[in-house]
């Protein structure tokens, strides 16, 4: 991913609510941006579910914790 396209999506992210800047120039999760990742978490598990019932292969995307 270029770095403009990068700065573009955090851009993005601020505006939404779910991340922000730290003073040391990091990001990280909001309270909202924390409640949405517990949910596509959970999406994920049951994603990942029904792929091993319908016999496909992982359905993961790269980095993802589950």
């Amino acid at each position: 991913m270029s770095t403009s396209v990068l700065s573009q999506r955090l851009a993005e992210l601020r505006e939404g609510q779910l991340v922000e800047k730290d003073p040391d120039g990091s990001y990280r999760l909001t309270e909202h941006g924390s409640r949405l990742l517990a949910r596509l978490d959970g999406m994920d598990e049951w994603t990942q579910e029904w792929a091993r019932l319908l016999g496909r292969s992982d359905t993961r995307l790269p980095g993802s914790s589950r």
